[in-house]
């Protein structure tokens, strides 16, 4: 990669942000998962996420306590028997990673009525077709 691009890419802006705020072991994490073939996908407030190599998983990483309590909040979410069909499938490695299915982006058109209640409508369909919620760590 062009070491100019990577200087200016999202990818290299959330390391260093990681770098600014003294999460050594944190940009170990990051460092691990781009070696190991993982594509940077997007960062909010709190959780950087990457995309699988088998393009089937997204791997949420906590660069706070907010993001750690978010990311607990969506597994415990995903825990209730009543919400698991309208929350994509995750796992809680430990408080700083959660591993969630991959969640294609749909059209507005295409909405549940019930994804008004999910912030930011951020809705999408699983690999089984089903139309889930993909961020609701609050």
């Amino acid at each position: 990669m062009n070491k100019l691009y990577y200087a200016l890419s999202p990818q290299y802006i959330a390391r260093q942000t990681l770098l600014r705020n003294n999460l050594n072991s944190k940009v170990k994490i990051f460092d691990y998962l781009i070696d190991k073939g993982y594509t940077y996908l997007d960062e909010g407030r709190h959780r950087v996420c990457f995309l699988s190599p088998n393009k089937n998983w997204v791997v949420k990483l906590a660069r706070d306590f907010s993001g750690a309590c978010a990311n607990a909040s969506e597994r415990y979410a995903y825990s209730k028997k009543e919400s698991r069909n309208i929350l994509a499938r995750c796992k809680l490695l430990n408080s700083d990673i959660l591993v969630m299915e991959y969640v294609e982006y749909i059209e507005y058109s295409e909405l549940p009525s019930w994804a008004g209640n999910i912030d930011c409508y951020q809705v999408g369909r699983n690999r089984k077709g089903e139309i889930v919620a993909y961020d609701y760590g609050g």
